[in-house]
């Protein structure tokens, strides 16, 4: 393993965090079209503006309070569930074809572009990969024995997260003792590998992260990303607090490229020391920021808190 001076990445790396935060919005919120489309029917109310684009989008007049989300829509409170519910709406909102494919890589990041057969066994096949490169050493420390590992992959999973996240010891003894077991997280690590479900990208994100350590780079991020049907990272994409988390990726996979020596777990111990370390320096900024926005954005650039895990 290559030597790492920890003091330079924590200067680099509070130097992205920096740059991150500050970046301004990318692309076009939902807003924007709602109004540009109040304006191009010179339509007088929200309230009308509401009924006119759900009538568009279902092909009737709302009862009760059936437009009211297309107003949580439009004020941005939440987003569309689904993609398809997206390309409804933004056909309401006469979106060209290019705009229609900027909200879906842009504002709805966890629908997917385009699913292919076969991608919801995508993470079942990769964690029997995962599995059979679980070093002696790591079984060991585990109290796991090889022949009985394809029982244990929501233990190693939770262990290799842990190793990748800041908790103070005492936090962390706890979560070590207690929330392995726990049905918050055993639900949550089951969604991941079931057949019929694909996570949504952000989660696909960081399984990713954790599951191809130490080989991952950006090439198999991006052809793993495009294969599930969401788009691939970019210094563009932004989260619905309007964090780069994107950047963030970007910048660990090039220091995990930087400091890769070829050693499969030297690598993999050097990845996840580096992961903790980034962690470690958001919680200190999460603690020492007073501005309640720089806070939000900060809490999700922790990019492997899993919701489990009490955040996100």
């Amino acid at each position: 393993m290559k030597r790492i001076d920890w003091k330079s990445f924590e200067a680099m790396l509070g130097e992205k965090i920096d740059e991150i935060i500050k970046a301004p919005a990318a692309g076009r919120s939902l807003k924007e079209y709602f109004e540009r489309f109040k304006s191009w029917r010179q339509i007088d109310s929200y309230q009308e503006l509401d009924a006119v684009i759900f009538e568009r989008m279902y092909g009737r007049k709302p009862e009760n309070s059936e437009a009211l989300k297309i107003r949580y829509w439009r004020c941005g409170t939440h987003l569309p569930k689904s993609r398809e519910e997206l390309l409804l709406l933004g056909e309401a909102l006469e979106a060209s074809d290019e705009e229609l494919d900027l909200m879906l890589k842009e504002i709805l990041l966890d629908a997917g572009l385009h699913v292919p057969d076969g991608a919801s066994d995508f993470f079942t096949l990769l964690s029997r990969r995962y599995l059979a490169l679980i070093s002696e050493e790591r079984l060991k420390v585990l109290h796991i024995q090889r022949e009985y590992i394809s029982d244990y992959l929501r233990h190693i999973l939770f262990a290799d997260i842990m190793d990748c996240l800041y908790y103070p010891e005492k936090e962390r003894e706890w979560y070590q003792v207690n929330h392995i077991y726990s049905r918050n997280f055993a639900s949550e690590c089951a969604r991941f590998f079931k057949n019929t479900e694909i996570p949504g990208r952000s989660t696909a994100q960081r399984l990713l992260m954790i599951m191809l350590m130490p080989e991952i780079n950006r090439e198999i991020m991006d052809g793993c990303l495009t294969y599930l049907g969401y788009a691939p990272l970019s210094e563009e994409t932004q989260r619905r607090s309007k964090a780069h988390a994107d950047r963030l990726f970007l910048w660990i996979l090039a220091q995990f490229e930087k400091n890769r020596s070829g050693d499969i777990e030297k690598d993999r111990l050097a990845q996840k020391a580096m992961m903790e370390r980034m962690d470690a320096y958001i919680v200190r900024k999460i603690a020492e920021e007073k501005n309640k926005r720089r806070r939000k954005l900060l809490q999700d650039l922790r990019i492997m808190k899993f919701r489990s895990f009490g955040v996100r």
